[in-house]
């Protein structure tokens, strides 16, 4: 996945992270969930192109293997 054109953090701490993104792409309204090894990435557009990104990473956080990580 690619990493989003613009970000707005809202909230950066050991756990949990979450940001709004600005995703042409994402043209679509609802919530959506990816699972990765150490991390739950959940996604929440409630305005199309604009989703909610919150990463919540597991007790034993190592490295997200994600991109959206940074």
């Amino acid at each position: 996945m690619e990493k989003a054109e613009k970000a707005w953090r809202i909230w950066d701490g050991d756990k949990v992270k979450a940001q709004f993104q600005w995703e042409p792409r994402d043209l679509w309204v609802g919530c959506f969930w990816r699972r990765t090894p150490n991390c739950l990435h959940l996604y929440i557009c409630l305005l199309p192109m604009i989703p909610l990104h919150v990463t919540i990473w597991s007790p034993r956080k190592e490295v997200c293997p994600c991109p959206e990580q940074s």
